[in-house]
């Protein structure tokens, strides 16, 4: 079995980098659970294993730690820069110290795969970083653009961008291990849900939470949907739960007279005829019929 040790930068009250409204903690995360999804989908006698697979905070330290109690052969620290604004461009880490061959050959696997993705190759460095100096095995920290140049940070608002870099990572390891892809089956590629859609998050989230509110479905979905981790055949089957759950949209014969002559008066708009009345609608109802006055 081989293990493959994936850490996604920083979590709960450490956002990491920041800048055009993204958070480097929910990028890395989302990175990382594509990483994971490619390697097991696609290598035989491969066991993935992530520091943190939730936006909590993990030392240091303990991250690395615990890649050496469970025995990984790879570790990889998923990570996105900040600078100046006119930074930019992706870079990747290995320890300043004594290091295997094998960790230069991490890296040199790794870099191939990520570089392209950015106009700015800035090159294979070495650095004194806690993960990389605790760790027994091969590790690398990469850098996957800077989340404070505009170019870079819209690249990585893009849910298919990071779904792009999460296999890239993989790939890049599965390299250097010299694994073997599984043999090709017909099976459907798994499609998410775009949470960098204006009009999904105008109309979906919007729906999400509102079904949230009425206690429908969980808070969790909401969270997938914002990593950019809410599978589309999913999403389908919660509009689907949402929808048998809204009121009805008919006037029932025994309140259709009322209703036509309340629409007459201007006292209701027509819309919405099953749904409960909220203290602001009464009161704009109670306006129009002369209570406040």
């Amino acid at each position: 079995m081989t293990k493959i040790f994936l850490d996604p930068g920083h979590g709960g009250q450490d956002p990491g980098a920041t800048g055009h409204g993204l958070r480097e903690k929910d990028i890395v995360l989302t990175i990382s659970r594509f990483a994971r999804e490619y390697l097991e989908a696609n290598y035989p006698g491969v066991s993935v294993k992530m520091s943190r697979t939730d936006d909590r905070y993990v030392s240091l330290s303990q991250r690395a730690s615990d890649a050496n109690r469970w025995g990984a052969d790879v570790f990889a620290s998923i990570h996105i820069n900040a600078a100046v604004s006119t930074a930019n461009g992706y870079e990747d880490f290995i320890f300043n110290g004594n290091v295997s061959n094998d960790t230069h050959q991490l890296q040199n696997a790794i870099h191939n795969k990520l570089s392209p993705f950015f106009p700015t190759n800035r090159g294979k460095k070495r650095a004194n970083f806690a993960v990389l100096r605790q760790t027994n095995m091969p590790a690398v920290l990469t850098e996957s653009g800077f989340i404070t140049n505009k170019r870079d940070a819209d690249f990585l608002r893009k849910t298919s961008n990071l779904k792009k870099l999460g296999q890239a990572h993989a790939k890049g390891i599965a390299d250097f291990l010299g694994l073997d892809k599984k043999a090709s089956v017909n099976k459907k590629e798994v499609k998410y849900m775009d949470p960098s859609s204006p009009a999904l998050r105008k109309d979906f989230e919007e729906k999400l939470i509102r079904a949230v509110r009425r206690g429908i479905i969980d808070n969790s979905h909401v969270e997938q949907y914002k990593n950019g981790t809410l599978e589309q055949s999913n999403a389908i089957a919660l509009t689907m739960l949402i929808l048998s759950q809204e009121p009805s949209t008919q006037v029932y014969d025994a309140h259709k007279e009322a209703w036509e002559k309340a629409e007459q008066k201007g006292i209701m708009n027509g819309e919405r005829p099953n749904h409960p009345l909220t203290r602001s609608e009464f009161a704009t109802v109670a306006n129009r019929v002369g209570l406040l006055d």
